[in-house]
């Protein structure tokens, strides 16, 4: 009966990996949400982490390198990893490794000028500051690019007037 269980765990755990990459606790959520026995969900855990199918520190690493890539900052990538259930330790760690200050600032900065190029924030760097908090970004980081976008603005006017 146990290797039934292990074995109805680990059919749903694969197709449940089919889709995308998941982690160790979206596996035993979803499991347990099919109400498989905690037993056949560690086996089935276990199994997949030995044959290198489920990596948390692999999966980190892809999803931190994907949130970069959409202009996330640190605060909004530690909240989505920590809700995929990611320790908060290999969080920092990884965020460390993969995600600069300086990546960061010139991220915030990038998206801060897709707003005002746009029109969008020109008149408005409350705007702009809202958009920066709502992607994660710390306030430092936003306020600095506030007025960097201020001084940058009037440089910009007095080379084209």
């Amino acid at each position: 009966m146990e290797k039934e269980h292990s074995a109805a765990a680990r059919e749903l755990a694969l197709k449940y990996l089919a889709r995308k990459d998941k982690t160790q606790s979206e596996i035993r959520s979803y499991l347990m949400s099919k109400n498989q026995p905690n037993d056949a969900i560690d086996d089935v855990l276990s199994a997949l982490s030995e044959a290198g199918i489920v990596d948390d520190r692999k999966f980190c690493e892809n999803y931190i390198s994907e949130c970069i890539r959409k202009r996330k900052g640190r605060r909004l990538i530690r909240a989505e990893l920590s809700a995929k259930g990611i320790d908060r330790e290999l969080a920092g760690e990884m965020l460390g490794t993969l995600l600069s200050q300086d990546v960061e600032r010139e991220n915030a900065y990038a998206e801060a000028l897709k707003l005002t190029r746009s029109g969008e924030g020109s008149a408005d760097p409350e705007r702009v500051m809202r958009r920066l908090a709502y992607l994660g970004y710390d306030a430092d980081i936003i306020y600095g690019l506030i007025e960097q976008l201020r001084r940058d603005t009037a440089e910009y006017r007095e080379k084209h007037e």
